[in-house]
């Protein structure tokens, strides 16, 4: 099975310091009012709030390294192959014939990284919102090159499925 591109565990970790500063924003006024009733100093809030940072992106870090290396993909010659999670383990295969749509998507941390995001979408999923096959962290070029071949195998698929075989 083929791997995400190294690169890819940065576009992890900025996705996980997003949630953590949402996150922070929502959790900071309340110690802050747990601060004010309490005897702590606010410069003992303030360290403990770096420490707590700091903590925090480290295991962001360590997580985005986790999740880039426990994620593989592979296009079979029936099935579409997709592995991911670092607890929770997720194994998805996706017939080439129930694909619908093969889309690139590329975000600004993406972009300057020069990596896509490949995104299979099925009929028996076309009503959420996420695709049911997803795969992170790519090169550019690579993008390209799987989205090519997937099709070709969607097209193969179908002329098999029509031709009864």
């Amino acid at each position: 099975m083929k791997k995400l591109h190294p690169r890819s565990k940065w576009i992890f970790f900025f996705r996980f310091i997003v949630y953590e500063i949402i996150f922070g924003i929502l959790l900071v006024p309340i110690i802050a009012g747990i601060v004010k009733d309490s005897h702590y100093s606010w410069s003992s809030f303030f360290e403990l709030l770096i420490g707590i940072a700091i903590a925090i992106i480290l295991l962001d870090y360590i997580w985005a390294y986790l999740t880039y290396y426990f994620w593989r993909y592979e296009v079979d010659s029936k099935v579409l192959k997709i592995e991911s999670g670092v607890i929770w383990k997720k194994f998805v295969s996706i017939p080439y014939e129930r694909i619908q749509n093969v889309e690139i998507h590329r975000g600004p941390i993406a972009r300057i990284l020069g990596l896509s995001d490949v995104q299979v979408q099925t009929a028996g999923y076309s009503g959420r919102r996420f695709a049911e096959g997803r795969i992170p962290g790519i090169l550019k070029e690579e993008a390209e090159k799987l989205k090519e071949e997937l099709i070709e195998r969607i097209k193969k698929a179908k002329e098999e499925t029509a031709a009864g075989l």
